[in-house]
């Protein structure tokens, strides 16, 4: 019997001692045990995850457990009567999500079969209208879903409409933001 005992590349996320044991007749049997530091911190494997929200006036976007939200404010008009405004001001603010507000998004993507919702729905391209999208990337995949809003034609899918407010509300829950303003 032989015992192998090695020092696991820095590139892996944690130290990791590998424990090799060798027997003539038997397979190679391998036993992995974390070893933490002293200044090591946890380490939370997830899944990568980016979804990214857009409307007319702002943007959020959320990377794994980091959430971002960028938006116009103090907005001036020198046509009372215009849609564009003459000047803005850009706020923009992060926070961390929790893992549970994080699996209840995913969770949300699938229960809404976002994959196959229709990549545009609304106004026809030519017409005047309100662009609100959801970019979703997860697994090694990614699309994006267009509703062009106008009143006049049909409103954006279910699935779409439920993710917008599930995003809408974890917006509005979270208390402790990181302000940058520009």
């Amino acid at each position: 019997m032989k015992f192998l005992i090695r020092q696991e590349s820095a590139s892996r996320p944690f130290p990791h001692l590998i424990l090799g044991l060798s027997v003539r007749f038997c397979p190679l049997l391998i036993l992995t045990l974390a070893i933490g530091t002293a200044d090591s911190q946890p380490v939370h494997r997830t899944r990568p995850l980016v979804v990214r929200f857009s409307t007319p006036t702002a943007t959020t976007v959320i990377e794994n457990n980091k959430i971002t939200n960028s938006y116009q404010t103090e907005e001036k008009y020198s046509n009372p009567a215009s849609s564009i405004p003459e000047s803005f001001k850009i706020v923009t603010r992060s926070a961390e999500i929790t893992a549970a507000q994080r699996d209840r998004l995913e969770k949300l993507i699938q229960s809404v079969n976002f994959w196959n919702l229709p990549e545009f729905s609304g106004a026809p391209p030519n017409e005047r209208y309100y662009p609100y999208s959801i970019t979703v990337t997860q697994n090694g995949r990614s699309k994006t879903v267009l509703h062009r809003s106008n009143p006049s034609f049909p409103p954006a899918p279910s699935g779409f409409r439920r993710l917008e407010a599930h995003l809408n509300e974890l917006l509005s829950s979270i208390h402790s933001w990181e302000s940058k303003n520009q």
